[in-house]
């Protein structure tokens, strides 16, 4: 009984300070207590860029919507991560949040403007 004290201790020891990649899996394997330290790791990356579309693209979408959507973001990187697709965790949440921003604004994409059926 000392001893799965112990191990379980250890265990939540060792998994402090995982690499985003790692955390992403470890939640993608059912372990959604994780998405917290997920957004501390990348909280900054994400509030920048929040502060970044509220300043000169927002449409008069207020900052604390775009954190928002950057936390769903974040749910939605971390369940469709592939470390084989070969990048960065934040890289792909990079391209989720892009996305997200864009949707939240009311932006067009460059893809959506050239399209003829969704002018």
């Amino acid at each position: 009984m000392k001893e799965d004290a112990h191990m379980a201790q250890w265990d939540s020891e060792r998994f402090d300070g995982l690499p985003n990649e790692e955390l992403a899996l470890m939640i993608q394997y059912g372990d959604r207590d994780r998405l917290m330290e997920l957004w501390q790791q990348v909280r900054r990356m994400a509030m920048k860029q929040a502060h970044r579309w509220a300043v000169y693209g927002s449409g008069g979408v207020e900052l604390e919507d775009l954190v928002q959507a950057a936390f769903i973001a974040l749910m939605a990187a971390a369940d469709t991560y592939d470390p084989t697709a070969g990048c960065a965790f934040t890289t792909w949440y990079h391209q989720h949040l892009t996305a997200a921003f864009t949707e939240t604004t009311g932006r067009r994409t460059e893809k959506q403007r050239r399209d003829p059926l969704d002018a």
